[in-house]
């Protein structure tokens, strides 16, 4: 009785710790990565902000101007906005991180160890430095939406081998409705569920040398009515001029090569001893450590008989497969094959390795893996604290807070390039109405016309003009300027005015 006691007493306190150390990394990411604190905050996070503050459906189901992107932040970020009446960035930054945890949690449960599930709350809320997207973009959330689908997927499947005679229905419709959101978030996610489907059936006939016609039965009609609802949704939106995407879906083979040159090219440097970032170096080289002993420990026999073989390989596959994606994407190549994309090969890679790790039997041999795994994660969070603080932009101070000094101009609208024109409305958007230049991509022309009613306007020159002109045209409107040039909120920036024909 006494050594149940003892035994339930540091299961106790054992699960504390866990809950205790998953609490802190939430934490440290939050603080450290949520739009709030983020200090590279750009104007592509910012359009979900914007979205958020002046949300219209069925208009704004996208991200501004496309037809894809699914903008479920806005969204759901109308609960704690609108109706619990929480500031704008804390509103968007709670939502965020929500989903984000309600994430991590579905797909740590298919590891069986707290070592693994704490490893991977740090590799996602502390992701190293090029695949920050994973809590920064629409990646991370795609993956949770995923995650939830996938956990629905194991409920039923344990329910199975269980002999529990419930309809798996319940089931099905939550995992379809979580693959619907994820594709709607971002499309990707469709060479995901596609491996997820046939790897489940083909497992289901091995195992048992039938597949139900129930479960092919669903999974057609809810690849068919996923694609209804989706091009539905498509319909609604209207696409900016400026929007390349779909344009050219795929590179002619001279393009894949040039995207597979690119791509190695990347891969050569994140290894060179010239990579500025000491800890995104020797992170590499430790990846590439771990993978070499994954067939060393298959051929030493190392690992038991793994029981999540199923698993490890849909997460295989699907990094292969978005590998593949990217280098076959015009849309990857015409953004250089951008590391950001490749922030799916991070998360199921990783799993499959954790996976793997699991079920090795060699205690010295799994010792040495978790404390090489360990140092690994590590080094790779510390990453990006010491790339901001010492290579770019050389400072872990808050963009919300750096363009926070716009608020001290009252009512303004500003025209910029892009970059800056969102990227600095964000922080109060009450008060501060922004726009990208006539001849720079314009995502939502509702706000053209609110720039131009405040009281004063501004223009920013950065990345856009050498200097401010005396006069200038924008959106058909004659601007002249008004004032000397001064710098606020990292911008140089200069008044102007409407001439009175324009009035």
């Amino acid at each position: 009785m006494l050594h149940s006691l003892r035994y339930a007493n540091e299961m106790r306190k054992n699960k504390i710790h866990i809950i205790l150390l998953y609490l802190s990394i939430i934490v440290i990411s939050f603080f450290a990565y949520s739009s709030i604190f983020y200090p590279l905050l750009n104007s592509d996070d910012a359009v979900s902000i914007l979205m958020l503050h002046d949300f219209h459906f069925p208009d704004d189901i996208f991200f501004w101007g496309q037809d894809r992107v699914g903008s479920i932040i806005p969204l759901l970020g109308q609960i704690p906005y609108k109706l619990l009446n929480i500031p704008l960035l804390w509103a968007e930054s709670l939502t965020h991180y929500a989903i984000l945890i309600l994430g991590f949690f579905a797909l740590s449960s298919f590891f069986t160890t707290n070592f693994s599930k704490i490893a991977f709350a740090i590799l996602w809320f502390l992701p190293i430095d090029p695949f920050l997207g994973l809590v920064r973009y629409s990646f991370g959330l795609q993956y949770a939406f995923i995650g939830f689908g996938l956990y629905f997927i194991k409920i039923q499947d344990n329910n199975t081998k269980n002999l529990q005679k419930k309809s798996p229905l319940p089931w099905w419709l939550l995992s379809f409705a979580s693959f619907l959101i994820a594709v709607w978030i971002t499309e990707s996610a469709i060479v995901t569920i596609m491996i997820i489907l046939s790897i489940s059936l083909l497992w289901t006939w091995y195992k048992d040398k039938k597949i139900p016609k129930r479960s092919v039965l669903f999974s057609l009609i809810g690849i068919i009515s996923g694609i209804l609802i989706i091009m539905g949704l498509k319909d609604l939106v209207t696409v900016s001029s400026h929007y390349e995407y779909n344009q050219q879906l795929l590179n002619s083979i001279s393009e894949i090569i040039r995207a597979i040159q690119l791509l190695y090219a990347k891969l050569i440097a994140g290894f060179s001893l010239s990579n500025p970032n000491p800890f995104q170096l020797i992170y590499n080289y430790l990846c590439l450590l771990l993978i070499a002993s994954i067939p060393l420990l298959i051929l030493t026999k190392n690992s038991n008989r793994i029981k999540n073989w199923k698993w490890i390989t849909i997460f295989t596959l699907d990094g292969v497969a978005f590998i593949l994606v990217n280098l076959v994407s015009h849309w990857s190549l015409l953004n250089g094959v951008a590391r950001r994309y490749f922030v799916g090969v991070y998360i199921v890679f990783w799993i499959s390795f954790l996976l793997f790790t699991e079920y090795i039997s060699n205690k010295r041999i799994k010792q040495t893996i978790r404390v090489t795994l360990m140092a690994t994660l590590l080094l790779g969070a510390l990453s990006i604290p010491y790339g901001y603080q010492y290579l770019y932009p050389k400072r872990l101070t808050p963009k919300a807070k750096v363009v926070g000094e716009f608020r001290q101009l009252g009512r303004i609208g500003i025209i910029a390039d892009y970059w800056n024109s969102y990227g600095t409305s964000f922080v109060d958007p009450d008060h501060i109405k922004a726009t990208p230049h006539d001849q720079a991509e314009v995502r939502n022309y509702r706000l053209v016309d609110s720039v131009f009613a405040q009281p004063n306007l501004y223009l920013i020159k950065d990345m856009w003009l050498d200097t401010f002109p005396d006069t200038i045209v924008q959106f058909g409107n004659t601007l002249y300027k008004a004032g000397d040039e001064f710098n606020i909120g990292d911008c140089n920036i200069c008044e102007y005015k409407l001439l009175e024909q324009n009035r």
